[in-house]
């Protein structure tokens, strides 16, 4: 057990003790120390007498400096261990900096190793410099600027270049499979289908539900129409936006929309101020009323089905739906 010796609390350990000090007394731990538990010449260096570094309030100080605990010379192994102990251990410690990877290439200076540097010339300016591990294969510079220019005048062709070979390589391909060498895949066909308001997907958006229903409906509809839907759905533009929709009939500029109750927030299950992704229902209305509005100012009808209802009674959707783009009604 531990007393703090400023309100003299108990505690278990040194650990408890700091945090107690920080949080409670508003001090660190090295102050603490210093004031009640440091210890005569605590906090010098025992050979040097330098200041050492504060460890815990458990350890307090060092007893050694960084120089006198970690000796590299002659002359601080001498002076930390004394004669001819420090003379011997500096010679194995020598030994083994011989012996070593880091080693074998450095030479003896007053005791200390230090890497050779040895005197080549710029590849570029011929300059004269100094330089560690040289190698003959390699090329070195005096600085960056005549390395660019030595790499700008030895650069290889671009011909050989593997990125250029790699271009290279594509171009064939689409010249011999579409007759054209800069043929955009992403853009194919794009601006034939921006004139004409209609856009591929690769993979479709919609629900199970609501492409079994486009389905069905697609079935009953006359054929000497064009529909627009699934994973060729019609889009608008608006305001740098683009707005798709779920089935259209462009002969009779018809447009439904197939809104599903969880994501599009079916105002008969959810309620003003209520939330759904943390994203308010009354923003998700919103975006709803001006996709929708888009479609109207340019001439559409919008009809909205929501999932509820067809869940409910799937034939009377379908013939709501036909009713709406011919103005005439089919039982099912």
């Amino acid at each position: 057990m531990e007393n703090c010796k400023i309100c003299n609390k108990e505690f278990k350990n040194y650990n408890s003790i700091s945090a107690h000090i920080r949080h409670q007394h508003k001090i660190t731990s090295k102050e603490y120390y210093d004031v009640y538990l440091i210890k005569t010449k605590e906090g010098n260096c025992l050979l040097c007498n330098n200041k050492t570094n504060y460890i815990n309030i458990q350890f307090g100080y060092k007893k050694y400096c960084k120089t006198c605990n970690n000796p590299k010379t002659k002359e601080q192994y001498i002076k930390v261990y004394g004669m001819p102990e420090g003379e011997d251990l500096f010679n194995v410690y020598c030994s083994k900096i011989k012996n070593s990877m880091t080693g074998k290439n450095k030479g003896e200076e007053n005791g200390q190793y230090k890497y050779p540097k040895k005197v080549i010339n710029c590849s570029e300016c011929n300059k004269e410099i100094k330089r560690h591990g040289i190698s003959e294969n390699e090329n070195y510079f005096c600085d960056i600027n005549c390395k660019a220019l030595w790499q700008s005048k030895n650069a290889p062709p671009k011909e050989l270049n593997s990125f250029n070979i790699y271009k290279n390589k594509i171009k064939q391909v689409k010249l011999e499979k579409y007759g054209n060498e800069n043929y955009n895949n992403s853009l194919k066909g794009i601006n034939t289908k921006i004139k004409n308001g209609t856009l591929t997907h690769n993979l479709s958006h919609q629900s199970i539900l609501a492409n079994t229903f486009f389905d069905k409906l697609y079935e009953i509809l006359p054929k000497n129409y064009k529909y627009y839907f699934k994973d060729n759905e019609t889009f608008i533009w608006n305001n740098k936006k683009l707005y798709f929709y779920d089935f259209e009939c462009r002969e009779t500029k018809k447009i439904i929309e197939f809104n599903g109750d969880y994501w599009h927030a079916n105002p008969y299950l959810y309620k003003i101020g209520d939330k759904i992704r943390n994203i308010n229902v009354e923003e998700i209305w919103e975006k709803d009323q001006i996709k929708n509005k888009t479609a109207i100012n340019k001439g559409f009808d919008v009809l909205v089905v929501w999932e509820r209802d067809v869940n409910y009674d799937f034939n009377n959707m379908l013939n709501k739906c036909f009713n709406f783009i011919f103005d005439t009604e089919v039982r099912i």
